[in-house]
């Protein structure tokens, strides 16, 4: 795997070959609102970026996120500037740096019985290291958390990082659809034929709901394994 710098490189050189004009490491500092002196270091290796300083090259250089896993930009793929938030997972931004990592789809949306990963549900790749996905093998997925039914664990905004999985211990936190209807992100019991999702809210109109998996149609879409915060 080459090094983040020497990709940096690779992608300035991408942004020259692509306009057919030079773009030096001074005009990258330029649009990224960086020393000169700090791109070199980058580049050369004797610093690496932080998560928002990657994020500001890959759009100005115009490539997407996978060319730092490939080296190879998929042809007319633009960069997305959808990476906007600071996360506060430093070792997570820190795997980024290891050989073993995973670019993680963060998806819009999840839905029992469908396609998980067509292009178009596709939001973001989040990097992530080989020490969070720890069932080789596994499918794994991020999922923007929305609303507050579970702001006593996540916030609104936090990345959820899911296990795709059909099966849930009790206690577990799981991404769970009822009869076909929007996938709700729930702490789980499972008691018989009884399951109870219960949400993890300081808002009072969010109560435990109980139901009979003999009667409605449950599906455990994945586990939510670890989240990155937002402040």
């Amino acid at each position: 795997m080459p090094s983040i710098g020497s990709l940096i490189k690779k992608a300035r050189e991408e942004k020259a070959r692509a306009t057919g004009s030079r773009y030096t490491q001074k005009m990258l500092a330029r649009d990224i609102g960086m020393s000169q002196s700090l791109v070199g270091d980058i580049e050369s290796g004797r610093t690496n970026p932080s998560y928002n300083t990657l994020n500001k090259i890959v759009i100005a250089c115009g490539v997407p996120w996978d060319f730092f896993k490939t080296g190879d930009p998929p042809p007319g793929e633009d960069a997305t500037d959808s990476i906007d938030n600071q996360y506060a997972v430093e070792d997570l931004w820190l795997s980024f740096y290891r050989k073993s990592y995973k670019l993680v789809p963060l998806v819009f949306t999840v839905k029992a019985g469908e396609p998980l990963l067509p292009k178009e549900n596709i939001e973001d790749y989040i990097p992530t290291g080989a020490e969070f996905l720890k069932f080789k093998g596994g499918v794994y997925f991020y999922l923007r958390m929305r609303g507050d039914s579970m702001n006593q664990e996540f916030k609104e905004g936090n990345l959820l990082l899911v296990r795709k999985q059909s099966y849930i211990d009790n206690g577990q936190i799981a991404v769970i659809q009822i009869n076909n209807c929007e996938a709700e992100v729930r702490k789980i019991y499972i008691k018989e034929n009884l399951i109870t999702l219960i949400p993890c809210s300081k808002n009072p109109k969010h109560q435990p709901v109980s139901y009979d998996m003999e009667k409605v149609e449950v599906s455990v879409i994945g586990r939510v394994t670890y989240a990155i915060k937002k402040y």
